[in-house]
Order: C-alpha cells, then structure tokens, then sequence
C-alpha cells in the first residue's frame, strides 16, 4: 500500500478522521475501540501524530493511517448508514435497547460480522419505535 499523507486529523463527538493530500477523508468510530469510546472529550482530543498513525498517551491506543483507508474499502453496512444519518442515536443506549452487547454492535456497524435477518427485524423495528415515539413529543 502506498504512504498516506495525511494533512488533517479531527474528532467529534463518535468519531475521529482524517483527510488525506489527495482530499479523501476517512474515520473510525469510536465505539469500535473501547479506550477511545470511554474517554473524556478531553483524552480523545490530546493525540499526537507521525508519519504512520495516531497516539493517545493518556488513554494507552494507537491506530494507524493504513487502517482508515483499509475500513473504509468495505462496503458500508445498512445499519452503518442509518446510524451515520441520524447521529442523535447513541450507539450505547440502541444497543442496550436491543439487548446487544455495545462491542458486538460496533461489529455489526463496522460490517465486521453480518446481521441475521431476525436481528435485522429487530433492529429496523427499535428504530422505527423510537421514530414512533418522537413523533408523539409535545412540547
């Protein structure tokens, strides 16, 4: 694989990216790497970076440039694109409605393992329910 320049690192509230020289931009949830989904706004904003990758100190992690491109070949997950559309939906609180353990979530919205179609069943009708109860809010 040929060098990634990156030129710009960010972060969010779920996410940290990057864009490349060319303009390409890639991210990695934080929900798939325990240190960074438990830590403080604070910690996941206190990395440095080199040539390869990026270091958080505090929190003890490391991920590389090469794994952003490589995550981001996979073909986006359906469920990666719903969550990713409504970003108000958080990850941990879905998953505990759904009764999935938050890693294996982030496995399934990382494409890493296939949902089954009873789950997906499961999925589409808690996100439809929580739809349900939005649109009866009076304020």
């Amino acid at each position: 694989m040929p060098k990634i320049e990156v030129i710009k690192v960010w972060t969010d509230d779920k996410a940290i990216y990057i864009k490349t020289k060319n303009g390409s931009v890639y991210f990695e949830l934080f929900d798939a790497y325990p240190k960074l989904k438990f830590a403080s706004p604070k910690e996941r904003n206190d990395f440095e970076t080199d040539n390869l990758g990026i270091r958080w100190e505090e929190i003890d992690e490391d991920l590389s440039f090469e794994g952003f491109v490589k995550t981001a070949k996979r073909k986006e997950t359906t469920l990666q694109k719903a969550l990713k559309d409504i970003p108000e939906i958080n990850i941990s609180a879905f998953s505990r409605r759904v009764g999935v353990p938050q890693p294996l979530m982030a496995n399934y919205i990382n494409g890493n393992k296939k949902l089954t179609a009873l789950r997906k069943k499961k999925f589409e009708k808690a996100l439809h329910d929580i739809g349900k109860q939005l649109s009866k809010v009076k304020l």
